[in-house]
This record gives structure tokens, C-alpha cells and sequence, in this order.
């Protein structure tokens, strides 16, 4: 059996949470206090089981924020919410460890022994590998990491809410364009092939006036950067697209540096975390990039009460988009299953998490999704908006969207989204 975890809600748990929250956090953003938990009424009826499969492996640790942001809500929601619909929820979360087989074997665990009513998939391997057992199995699969899923060929089971193939792919030509930028280089990794046909996707999308330089191949175990960096800055873009994990990064960056490259380095999805954005710019780095899900510095409410419970409950949680994407997921559900899902005398099962999300019409939950979602019986629409940034100061800020933004808001919740040239 596959190792596992679940997560409930307990009231211990709120005077140790509220020990850890006094000793501060890093989730950015403006502060406030985040007050006493409130005990809320208890929930009466029998658990809802959502499967969460996420990565921890060394070069990945951005994935465990879904962990302990599902840790955090889950408490907050048994605890002071009352539940969802005066049901108790279960997170049952596996770490795949970002391998195939033991993705396959958690995904068949999480169906046919827990008997989840629904997956949230925050790792890189699990569409991927299991879509097609999910759609045989007619398992809703809400939120999680949506770039490999392409729409035309997914199933009604399949509810993303980040951008989408080939969306997630081009989304930093949006940062370039609404920084100023007129060009760029890419530099890919060298491992997975898709990295270098995020390329190509980029050219596709990219704004009039926004042109491609170059793309050059950069490698996990390359002895030296100073080659790809070469490549990279001789043909004086203003900006680097990072196709790249963290760590790597943060030891080309450096050296690109060294070669003379004044311009801007670009993040993107799961590699614009809070740690990475902080160790290029103390590293001298000029920074942009794009949220796949909601900016964790938002001073809108909607963004301030994630942190605030994450303050409560998981103050070492590191910010980015698994984090932010795994609230933003959790908080549909309640939301749709509060206003369509069973009471409190009903179990809920994977049939009754389809019929709620069938009636979700136009969703942003206030800012929190970067556009209006709307799912039905057929199969999911693309997610076309992200949310680009530039940093000053070392702190995130959100790039006004150029016209209309995609979610209807203003501020820093405001997205942006693509339009194939």
C-alpha cells in the first residue's frame, strides 16, 4: 500500500496553530493580525474524502505546498467553518515522488480503496499518467496542475482552473509585453522535450513587436553555464525565459550575469515561488514573470483571508502557485458543493461532486480564478488568463492587464490573458 496521509480537522490543533502563527510567516502581502481561531458548529455528517497527489522530491519542493495548504483549510473549514454542508472533510494526500509507477499506484489507491469523491492533482507526472484511468473511473478531477491537458481531448470528469496547453506554455510573453520588453531568448531545459516546445508555443502567442532571439538547451547536470549563457545574451534580448527548474536557475542566472546580461529573467508557473524570486533578485537578478493562480501578495480580501488561515495553521507554508492553486481548488468545492451538493444526511460521493460542478456558471470566486469558469456536462473549456508580475524591491507586483482583465477585476487580483497571433 502506498504510504499516506489524512488530514481532519481538530480542535488542538487550533491553539497549536495560532503557538506557530505567533512566531511570524513568510506569505507576504500586507499584514494584519490574524485573530483567534472561532469555534464553529460541528460537523454532523459523514467525512468527504478528496485525494490530493503531490510531488516532494529534492528540486521540487514547491509541490508540498499543496500539502500543507490542504493541511491548513482543512482545519479552518472543520474547525471554525462547520464543514462543507455540515460534512467533515478528509484529505487523503500521497506523495508520488514525482515517479510514474508510484503515480499510477496512488491513483488507483485513492479510487478504489479510499473512495475519494474527488482528486486534486499538484504534480507534474499525474494527468499525464492517469487521465485515462480517472475518465474510465468518471472520478472528478478538480483543479491542480492543468499546462498538460489539452482540452479538446479531456473528459467531462476534468474541471482546471490554471492555464492550459498551449496557454500555460506561452504565458510569459504577457510578462515581457506588459513590462516593456521587445524580445527575448529561452532558455529550456534540456531533459523533457516539452521545454523546448514551450518555445515555439511562446512564438505563436507573442504580442506584435515581441520577438524571439534564440532558444538554447540548458541541462541539469552541465558542468558549466557559461556556454548556454553565451548562446543566450549574444543576441541582446530584453529578457530570459526561464523553462527551468529553481535550482538550475539559480545557478544560471549567475553566470549570465557574469556575461554582461543587464536585461530581465522570466518566471513562470510553478517556478515563480517566493524562494526562487528571492534568490535571483539577491542574487542581483532582475525579475518578471506570471502567476498560474492567484498572486499570493493580493491585498484584495479574498487573497488576505488565505493568508490570514495560513498564518493560523501552516505559517511555514512556501508561497507560490501550488499554494495559492490548491486554496483557490478547495475553495470551489465548498463553494459549489455548499450551494449544490448533499446535506449534512447524505454521503457525497464522486456522482454528487459532478452534479455540483456541473452548475458552476461563470465562477471567479472574487478574484481568486483568472477568469470566469463555467463547467457543464460536456468537456472543460481552456483557461486563457494568468497573472503576469514584475518585482521592485524584492517584492511581487501585479502588470496591469493591456485593456479589459480577465477575471473583472482591478488591483493586483486583476488577470490577463493570451490571444493566439
Amino acid at each position: 500500500m502506498i504510504r499516506k496521509r489524512k488530514v481532519v480537522g481538530a480542535v488542538a490543533a487550533v491553539t497549536l496553530a495560532m503557538v506557530l502563527a505567533a512566531c511570524g510567516s513568510s506569505t507576504g502581502g500586507t499584514k494584519r493580525p490574524a485573530g483567534p481561531a472561532s469555534q464553529g458548529p460541528t460537523p454532523t455528517g459523514d467525512p468527504v474524502k478528496i485525494g490530493l497527489q503531490y510531488s516532494e522530491v529534492p528540486g521540487f519542493q514547491q509541490f508540498a505546498a499543496s500539502k500543507q495548504v490542504a493541511d491548513a483549510w482543512t482545519q479552518w473549514v472543520n474547525n471554525e467553518m462547520g464543514g462543507v454542508n455540515g460534512h467533515p472533510v478528509e484529505i487523503i494526500a500521497i506523495n508520488d515522488q514525482l515517479n510514474g509507477d508510484t503515480s499510477v499506484a496512488s491513483a488507483r489507491q485513492l479510487v478504489e480503496q479510499d473512495h475519494v469523491a474527488a482528486v486534486i492533482s499538484q504534480t507534474p507526472l499525474s494527468y499525464s499518467v492517469n487521465a485515462s484511468y480517472f475518465a474510465s473511473q468518471k472520478m472528478p478531477l478538480i483543479g491542480g496542475i492543468a499546462s498538460d491537458i489539452d482540452v479538446t481531448k479531456a473528459g467531462s470528469n476534468v474541471y482546471p482552473m490554471e492555464g492550459t496547453t498551449p496557454y500555460a506554455q506561452a504565458a510569459p510573453v504577457l510578462a515581457i509585453s506588459q513590462s516593456g520588453g521587445r524580445s527575448y531568448a529561452v532558455a529550456a531545459c534540456a531533459e523533457v522535450p516539452s521545454c523546448t516546445t514551450s518555445a515555439d508555443i511562446m512564438a505563436k502567442f507573442a504580442p506584435a513587436g515581441v520577438t524571439s532571439r534564440s532558444t538554447v538547451r540548458v541541462g541539469t547536470a552541465d558542468a558549466s553555464y557559461t556556454g548556454p549563457c553565451l548562446g543566450l545574451v549574444q543576441g541582446a534580448p530584453d529578457a530570459i525565459v526561464l523553462v527551468l527548474g529553481g535550482a538550475v536557475s539559480q545557478k544560471l542566472v549567475p553566470e549570465c550575469q557574469l556575461q554582461g546580461f543587464t536585461g530581465s529573467y522570466v518566471v513562470q508557473a510553478n517556478s515563480a515561488d517566493k524562494a526562487n524570486i528571492d534568490a535571483l533578485t539577491g542574487a542581483g537578478a532582475s525579475v518578471i514573470g506570471t502567476q498560474s493562480n492567484f498572486p499570493w501578495w493580493a491585498d484584495a480580501e479574498p487573497a488576505q483571508r488565505f493568508r490570514d488561515v495560513i498564518d493560523r495553521y501552516a505559517p511555514d507554508t512556501p508561497m507560490g502557485s501550488t499554494a495559492t492553486g490548491t486554496w483557490s481548488t478547495l475553495e470551489l468545492f465548498r463553494k459549489a458543493m455548499k450551494a449544490h451538493g448533499p446535506g449534512a444526511d447524505k454521503a457525497v460521493d464522486a456522482a454528487a461532486v459532478r452534479d455540483a460542478y456541473a452548475q458552476i456558471k461563470d465562477e471567479t470566486l472574487d478574484g481568486l480564478l483568472p477568469q470566469p469558469l463555467t463547467f457543464g456536462a460536456n468537456t472543460p473549456s481552456d483557461v486563457t488568463c494568468v497573472w503576469p508580475f514584475t518585482v521592485e524591491n524584492r517584492k511581487p507586483k501585479t502588470l496591469a492587464p493591456h485593456g479589459d482583465s480577465g477575471n473583472g477585476q482591478t488591483g493586483d487580483l486583476a488577470s490577463s490573458c493570451l490571444h493566439a497571433n
